[in-house]
């Protein structure tokens, strides 16, 4: 019995085996556990990881997608070792893990010393790739217009890119797919720097915002009531923008988790959730059906006529 307590000490010293809930997924019931199980891979002492995903009976693309993010970021910044288990008789997590023609990742990581100097203006060099990509998507359930799209991918993507040359750390995770059962595209996107409080907090608050919670600085950061964290005037735009196109309902399903706080679109108005766990960068998910599009147009039609 001793012994055995012993040499599981040395063990869980060499190697930790970190547990995958059995459902993986961004939802409001589920991301707890998860975000636990994920803020392991970075925070825990253990310089060698076994992440099990035995156990998961349902695992969705945005929930692998950040699990993958946060294990680059363990093994580049705190020089962790990973290692993945998983039963390949299990076919939800393996069509998900494995490339599919309906689901496509696009990723950019960076770390320079001399990133402000080297990387000037580039967070648009790789947006045309990603919305060609994304247009193709959109046209499989008959919208042939990226309406306001191309804006709101290109500002998600300024923003990783410029608040990661701050940093000397650019690492932007960006995944949709066409789902052919709901006839909408799905779109997840991550950028794994410090977060929109955390990003606000550097830059420095107002003494009125320095005491808040994580909630209240994103909750006004999506209104527009802080501008943007660079302090550039040109800046400050996409968070308001997505409020705006939620509300619109031009886009559906929408999810956003950073730091303490996260924020989804239910029942027709936002529902606002403080976390225990700090999520380290910042998650976007949302979809996009023929509907959304509709309501788009017919509002741009109906603004044209009354100006």
């Amino acid at each position: 019995m001793v012994i055995h307590f012993f040499r599981m000490i040395i063990h869980e010293t060499y190697e930790k085996r970190i547990i995958l809930p059995t459902k993986a997924d961004m939802s409001r019931d589920n991301f707890p556990n998860l975000l636990i199980k994920i803020d392991k891979i970075y925070s825990c002492p253990y310089k060698h990881l076994l992440l099990d995903f035995r156990n998961i009976e349902s695992l969705t693309h945005s929930a692998y997608m950040v699990i993958m993010a946060q294990v680059e970021k363990s093994v580049l910044k705190k020089e962790k070792t990973t290692k993945i288990i998983i039963d390949i008789k299990n076919d939800s997590v393996m069509k998900v893990i494995s490339k599919h023609e309906d689901s496509q990742v696009h990723h950019r990581h960076l770390t320079f010393d001399n990133l402000k100097n080297d990387f000037k203006n580039k967070s648009k060099e790789y947006t045309p790739d990603i919305t060609f990509a994304i247009e193709k998507d959109l046209k499989k359930i008959n919208i042939y217009d990226f309406y306001e799209l191309n804006t709101l991918i290109t500002e998600l993507l300024g923003n990783a890119v410029e608040h990661g040359i701050q940093n000397r750390d650019i690492n932007w995770w960006l995944h949709h797919r066409y789902d052919s059962k709901s006839k909408s595209v799905k779109i997840s996107f991550v950028d794994m720097g410090i977060g929109i409080a955390g990003s606000y907090r550097k830059a420095g608050l107002s003494i009125d915002y320095q005491k808040k919670e994580d909630l209240d600085i994103v909750k006004d950061s999506l209104l527009g009531l802080l501008g943007s964290s660079t302090k550039d005037i040109h800046r400050g735009k996409g968070l308001p923008q997505i409020f705006r196109m939620v509300e619109n309902k031009w886009i559906s399903d929408f999810i956003l988790i950073t730091n303490k706080a996260c924020i989804r679109w239910l029942d027709n108005e936002f529902y606002y959730q403080k976390q225990d766990v700090n999520f380290v960068g910042t998650f976007y998910s949302f979809s996009i059906n023929k509907n959304n599009f509709d309501k788009w147009k017919k509002e741009l039609i109906s603004h044209k006529i009354s100006a």
